[in-house]
């Protein structure tokens, strides 16, 4: 996980937390899902269709510079978090596992940002 950009997320978003985390690591798992059809860094043109507009949302938004109405929809949804990026007609759509249980909430933050994907989300993918 880059410091920088977890630092520059924690900014954004006002406080360290594991909602936060959540968002940021969807949105780097979406980036990498993606790599091969972005041009442009800066805007790569991924939108995202979130169960949740709460803190995964910002850490979404920061990381991949949309916005409410221009590339980010929420929808609220409890119960679970979904997050359904697209580009270009393909998609990956995550959904958060549930795990952490009995970890602090700066461990939960780390096994979030560092564990393996799969550990984090079900992942599944459409063409």
């Amino acid at each position: 996980m880059d410091q920088a950009l977890w630092e520059k997320c924690v900014s954004f978003h006002g406080h360290s937390c594991p909602g936060l985390a959540t968002g940021v690591r969807a949105a780097l798992i979406a980036l990498d899902f993606f790599m091969d059809d972005i041009t442009d860094e800066d805007s790569p043109g991924i939108s995202c269709r979130s169960s949740t507009s709460k803190c995964p949302s910002d850490g979404i938004r920061c990381v991949l510079n949309i916005d409410d109405g221009r590339g980010l929809t929420t929808e609220e949804k409890p119960g679970e978090l979904v997050f359904d990026f697209s580009k270009d007609g393909k998609h990956i759509i995550l959904t958060s596992r549930p795990g952490g249980k009995g970890l602090s909430m700066e461990e939960n933050i780390i096994r979030i940002l560092m564990g393996k994907a799969e550990d984090i989300f079900d992942i599944k993918t459409r063409y």
